[in-house]
């Protein structure tokens, strides 16, 4: 995919462009709120007589419909040209940032794109949900000190039935970020899953078989980890890595979910 290029006074006639439209729909509101006062003021007069309780009634009920007009205009008019300005404008401007911090190369960015529900499902690393509500867009891809890297914006949601009504539910809305390799010498062989414990029973994925203890007490408190096969646990977990991470967590000051996935599990 090729990274559009689009100046900075391009980016301006779309910013105008887009506040001309909502500016055009402000008015066409207002004058339909007229209107609409006009109409029911013909149709309810005789009716009703001339009143306070009879303005109040005709005005909320023009200010509804007004409401209702704008909305529709907004959509019409309006949200695709500003959308088209976001778009854009993210575009040019989230790489040029990154591009600035040491470490960082070959960044490429596609506001539409995203990791797909099979992607997400197949790493556990969160709750995938129903493929028909899932979401995932800002997608950024490059390399940081010379590891592949891949991040996007992703929210799952699900059906759920609550005083005998279904509604949707969210259950995870955060950034997946997937590195492509940790060490240079070691490969994991199926699912390691690192999960801070108050996330088990909230938006944590599916869970690999084995529970793993490891000899960190801080990181055993606060962490449950699971894994496929107990031996490519230890293999991969070695001293060096939980430092690694535990320093990773105090600089960060985040909570996260963690998985090592062998590279088959997440070809698409």
């Amino acid at each position: 995919m090729e990274e559009k290029i689009i100046s900075e006074e391009q980016l301006e006639t779309m910013r105008h462009k887009a506040r001309k439209r909502q500016n055009i729909a402000i008015v066409l509101t207002f004058l339909a709120f007229v209107l609409y006062i006009g109409m029911f003021y013909v149709a309810l007069i005789e009716e009703e007589g001339m009143s306070a309780l009879f303005v109040v009634k005709i005005v909320f009920a023009a200010a509804v419909l007004a409401f209702a007009t704008f909305g529709l205009l907004w959509y019409i008019v309006v949200h695709r040209t500003y959308e088209k300005f976001n778009v854009n404008y993210k575009s040019k401007y989230v790489t040029q940032v990154l591009n600035n911090i040491p470490g960082f190369e070959g960044l490429e960015y596609y506001p539409e794109g995203g990791f797909t529900w099979d992607y997400i499902r197949n790493s556990a690393v969160v709750a995938c949900g129903e493929k028909k509500h899932f979401e995932s867009e800002d997608q950024l891809f490059g390399e940081y000190e010379n590891v592949k890297f891949r991040i996007s914006d992703v929210v799952t949601k699900k059906t759920v039935r609550r005083d005998d009504k279904r509604k949707v539910e969210e259950i995870f809305s955060g950034q997946v970020l997937c590195l492509f390799g940790f060490d240079d010498l070691k490969v994991s062989k199926g699912h390691i899953q690192i999960f801070e414990k108050e996330f088990l029973s909230s938006f944590s994925g599916w869970k690999a078989e084995y529970p793993i203890q490891t000899e960190n007490e801080a990181f055993q408190k606060r962490f449950q980890i699971y894994a496929d096969d107990e031996h490519n646990a230890y293999y991969i977990l070695t001293p060096q890595v939980w430092k690694k991470l535990w320093n990773l967590l105090m600089q960060w000051k985040v909570r996260f979910l963690l998985c090592f996935i062998m590279k088959n599990c997440l070809r698409q």
